[in-house]
C-alpha cells in the first residue's frame, strides 16, 4: 500500500458556546448506560499515530507516536539514510538531521509521548549516499534500460517495470543498500538506550518487527523481489526479537505488522498471496496469523523469555474510496460510517472485494484478534498500528474517527496509530480532541469502558467510560445520519448529579468544539436531540464511590512447572464485604514489568474468590478489581510463585554387570536449549553429589553415560540449575544396580 510522509500545520482554535437547538427531530433510538456493567480499562495507547504534528501531538496528550511506514524498512540509523522503495523510484535519500530518528525520538519524548519505532528486518537498509540528485537508487535506466515511468526530477531513476509492466529482474540490491541483519538491529537499540534510555526509563517502549513484509517483494522488489513464506518470516522474526530483547531487556515487540486481510492468514507465497497455497498447505493449513503466534510461543519457551509482546496488523477498509481519501460522494460518506463495524461486527459482511469476490466472513476485527490470541499465544496484546478511514478533511471523517476510537475502547485493544493523521484544524483532528481535549483545558474521556447500548448503533453509536479523578461517567454519541434524534439516555448502576455537562462537535462550526447549556438529570435519565452528523459528549458527575480494598494469597508458593496453584482474594469496603464484582486475576513473570490477564472470578457472598491456575513461570500474582458506581477500583499486594522446572529421568539399564555402561537421560520442562544441568549421586556418607554437568540439547534433553568401577547399588539423580524464570528443578531419583 502507498505511503506518503505529511508535515501538517500547527493551529489553536478557541471554544463558543453552542445557540440552543430546534426542537423538532425524529425519534432517535433508546440508550443506556450500565456504569457496573462491562468495565475494563481503555488503554491510553489507542489514542495514537503515525507521524503526528507535533503541536497536536502535545495538545492531545498522545500517548504513542510510530515511526512507521514502508520508508522505515530500509532505514539506517547510522548514516540517517533511508529508501523510499516503491513510492518514489526506489530512491535513497538522505533526511535532514531534524527528521533523524533520534530526533524523533527526542521530540516526541520531551512532549511527554513515548515512541513505537519500526526496526528493519528485510535484509537491506540504505548505504552511503549523495544528498542531492543524482541518488542512488534500485533501477536506473542508465544500467537496466528504459522502463516504464521515471522521477521527473532525476530521470535516470525508474520505477522498475519494463514498457509491458513487467518487472526489471536481475538488478544489484547493493546499487542503493548493505545488508543488515539481527546485529544491526541490536546495534540500533544499543544506540537509542544509550541515547534516550531504556524502555524502563525514558526510552523508546515498543519497537515493531518492520512493516508489511507481505509486500517486500513488491514495495522493496529491488532488493527482495521473492515473497516471503511462513518459515522464513518466522526465522527473521524470531532472530530480531531476540536481537531487541537482548539490547534492552524491558522493551516490546510487536508484530507481524501485516498491511491487511490476505496477509493475516496467508503468506505471499501462496496463491496470488491471498489464497490456499502450497505454504499453507504444508503447515498444515493453519492461518498465518495463528502459526506466526503459536511459533512465537514456541520460540518464547525455548528462550526462556516472551519475545512477543504484542500482536500487530494493520488495517484499511477496502471499499473504494474509503480509506485515505477524501470524503466522496453522499454514498461514500455513508458507506465510510457502515464499513465501521468491520472492526466489531459479527452480523457485517464487508462491503469490499473481501466480502465480496472472496466471500469471507464477517471480518470482525478486534474480537478475531484477541481470539485467536487467547487461542495460540495467551497473555499477547493486541495493536492495529496503521489504520485510516478517510474523509478527515471533512465532518464526516470526523464522525468515522471518533466513532473508531470509541470501537477501540470498547473492544479492548491496546494500542492503535492512526496513519496520515489529519492538520490541527482539521475535523479529523477535533474528532480525537472530543475524547483528548473536549475543553481546551485537558478535559478527557474516561479511562474505564462501561456498558453502553444503542437500540440502533448504525444510526446513533453510542460509547460511555468512568473517569478516575472525579468519577464522572464521560458518553460519546455519534449522530451518523442526516438528520436530527431525538433520544432519551438512562443511565444505571451509579447514582448520577443533577445535571449533566455537554460539548459538541458537527458541521455547525467545524472550527470548534461547542460547550451547551448544562443538561437535567431526572430519574436517571438525560433528555436532548443529537444534530445530524454530530458528535456529543456528556459528562455526568457521579456520587463518590466507596473505597474497596482486595487482597491475594496462593497456595503453594512453590510449585513444579505444570502444577496449579490456588489463589484466592477477598474484596471488602470498610471492612465488609463485596458481593458479586469480577476480579482479574493477573500474573507478572519475574523480571519482567507487565501484568497479564490470565483469569477471572466473581467474588461469592463473603467478597472471597477462588481460582486454580499454573504458572508457566516464576510469577507475581495480583487480584485486580476495575471498580463501579459504587466502589472504587482495587489493586492486591502481589504474591510471588516460584516454579521449579520439571525434570524427568529415565535409566537404562536399571541392573548390569560390572564393566558395562549405563544411560542417564531425559528432559526438561518448559524447554530451556543448552541450559546448564547436573548429574548427582546420593551416599550414605555425603548426601547428594554432583558427579558430572553438561548442557542439554536444543531440544531440551539430556543423556549421560556412567560406568561404575565397583558392585553396588547407584543412586542417581537430574538436577536443572535456577534461572531468572525458574528455580533449580530436581529429578526423581534412579537406582542402578551392579553386579
Amino acid at each position: 500500500m502507498t505511503r506518503r510522509l505529511a508535515a501538517v500545520a500547527a493551529c489553536a482554535l478557541p471554544l463558543a458556546a453552542l445557540p440552543a437547538l430546534p426542537a423538532a427531530a425524529a425519534d432517535g433510538p433508546a440508550l443506556t448506560v450500565d456504569v457496573a456493567a462491562g468495565r475494563h480499562p481503555i488503554s491510553p495507547d489507542v489514542y495514537g499515530m503515525n507521524w503526528a504534528d507535533p503541536a497536536l501531538e502535545s495538545e492531545l496528550g498522545l500517548t504513542a507516536n510510530r515511526w512507521g511506514g514502508n520508508a522505515t524498512t530500509r532505514y539506517n540509523w547510522t548514516n540517517n539514510t533511508t529508501n523510499l522503495a516503491a513510492d518514489w523510484f526506489f530512491e535513497n535519500l538522505v533526511r535532514a538531521p531534524a527528521d533523524s530518528l533520534d530526533a524523533y525520538v527526542s521530540g516526541s519524548r520531551g512532549r511527554g509521548v513515548r515512541t513505537l519505532v519500526t526496526v528493519p528486518m528485510a535484509g537491506w537498509v540504505a548505504k552511503d549516499s549523495p544528498g542531492s540528485h543524482p541518488f542512488h537508487c534500485g533501477f536506473k535506466v542508465s544500467k537496466y534500460g528504459a522502463q516504464q515511468a521515471v522521477d521527473q526530477w532525476d530521470t535516470d531513476c525508474g520505477n522498475g517495470r519494463r514498457a509491458d509492466g513487467s518487472f526489471v529482474t536481475g538488478n544489484d540490491p547493493s546499487d542503493t543498500s548493505v545488508a543488515a541483519g539481527p546485529a544491526f538491529v541490536k546495534a540500533m537499540v544499543t544506540h537509542l538506550v544509550g541515547t534516550h534510555g531504556s524502555a524502563a526509563t525514558t526510552g523508546v517502549r515498543t519497537y515493531a518487527l518492520d512493516n508489511e513484509p507481505a509486500l517486500w517483494d513488491d514495495t522493496h522488489r529491488d532488493v527482495h523481489p521473492l515473497p516471503e513464506t511462513y518459515d522464513s518470516l518466522r526465522d527473521k522474526s524470531v532472530a530480531t526479537a531476540k536481537a531487541i530483547k537482548e539490547a534492552d531487556g524491558g522493551a516490546a515487540v510487536v508484530g507481524p505488522s501485516e498491511w491487511g486481510w490476505c496477509g493475516y492468514f496467508f503468506s505471499p507465497a501462496d496463491a496470488g498471496g491471498c489464497g490456499k497455497g502450497a505454504d499453507r498447505t504444508a503447515h498444515g493449513d493453519v492461518p498465518f496469523s495463528e502459526w506466526y503466534l503459536a511459533e512465537f510461543e514456541k520460540a518464547s519457551d525455548a528462550a526462556g523469555r516472551r519475545l512477543l509482546d504484542g500482536f500487530d496488523q494493520h488495517y484499511y477498509p477496502q471499499s473504494s474510496g474509503v480509506a485515505l481519501a477524501a470524503a466522496g460522494s453522499t454514498a461514500t460518506q455513508a458507506l465510510r460510517l457502515r464499513s465501521t463495524r468491520s472492526l466489531w461486527d459479527p452480523t457485517y459482511s464487508d462491503e469490499s472485494w473481501i466480502g465480496g469476490d472472496v466471500g469471507a466472513p464477517p471480518i470482525r476485527l478486534i474480537p478475531w484478534m484477541r481470539e485467536i490470541v487467547a487461542a495460540r499465544f495467551p497473555g499477547t496484546r493486541t495493536y492495529v498500528s496503521e489504520y485510516n478511514w478517510g474523509g478527515l478533511e471533512h465532518v464526516n471523517g470526523a464522525l468515522a474517527q471518533a466513532d473508531v476510537l470509541g470501537i477501540f475502547g470498547r473492544e479492548r485493544l491496546d494500542g492503535a496509530m492512526l496513519w496520515a493523521p489529519p492538520a490541527p484544524g482539521q475535523p479529523g483532528a477535533f474528532a480525537f480532541r472530543m475524547y483528548r481535549n473536549y475543553d481546551g483545558s485537558g478535559g478527557r474521556f474516561g479511562e474505564t469502558s462501561v456498558r453502553a447500548v444503542s437500540g440502533d448503533q448504525a444510526e446513533l453509536a453510542v460509547y460511555a467510560a468512568q473517569r478516575a479523578a472525579d468519577g464522572a461517567v464521560t458518553v460519546m454519541v455519534v449522530n451518523k445520519t442526516a438528520g436530527d434524534l431525538t433520544a432519551p439516555l438512562t443511565l444505571s448502576g451509579t447514582t448520577p448529579g443533577s445535571t449533566a455537562a455537554a460539548y459538541r462537535y458537527s458541521a455547525a462550526d467545524l472550527g470548534a468544539i461547542q460547550q451547551l447549556a448544562p443538561l437535567p438529570v431526572n430519574a436517571g435519565t438525560v433528555g436532548t436531540t443529537y444534530p445530524a452528523n454530530s458528535i456529543t459528549l456528556l459528562v455526568v458527575p457521579t456520587a463518590a464511590p466507596a473505597a474497596a480494598a482486595l487482597t491475594t494469597a496462593a497456595t503453594p508458593t512453590t510449585v513444579t512447572y505444570g502444577t496449579p496453584v490456588t489463589v484466592t482474594g477477598r474484596l471488602t469496603s470498610g471492612g465488609a464485604a463485596v458481593a458479586g464484582r469480577a476480579l482479574t486475576l493477573q500474573a507478572r513473570r519475574a523480571g519482567t514489568s507487565t501484568w497479564t490477564n490470565v483469569g477471572t472470578a466473581t467474588t461469592a457472598t463473603d467478597g472471597r474468590v477462588t481460582k486454580r491456575y499454573a504458572p508457566r513461570w516464576t510469577a507475581a500474582l495480583r487480584w485486580r478489581w476495575a471498580g463501579d458506581g459504587a466502589y472504587t477500583a482495587a489493586t492486591s499486594t502481589s504474591v510471588t510463585v516460584l516454579v521449579k522446572a520439571k525434570v524427568t529421568t529415565l535409566l537404562s539399564p536399571t541392573s548390569m554387570p560390572l564393566g558395562r555402561t549405563a544411560k542417564v537421560y531425559g528432559a526438561v520442562y518448559p524447554a530451556h536449549p543448552y541450559g546448564r544441568y547436573a548429574l548427582q549421586r546420593w551416599t550414605s556418607a555425603t548426601g547428594w553429589r554432583t558427579v558430572g554437568t553438561s548442557t542439554l540439547t536444543a531440544s531440551s534433553t539430556f543423556a549421560t553415560y556412567r560406568t561404575p568401577g565397583t558392585r553396588g547399588t547407584y543412586v542417581y539423580r537430574a538436577y536443572r540449575y535456577a534461572d531468572s524464570d525458574h528455580a533449580a528443578g530436581v529429578g526423581p531419583t534412579v537406582r542402578l544396580t551392579v553386579t
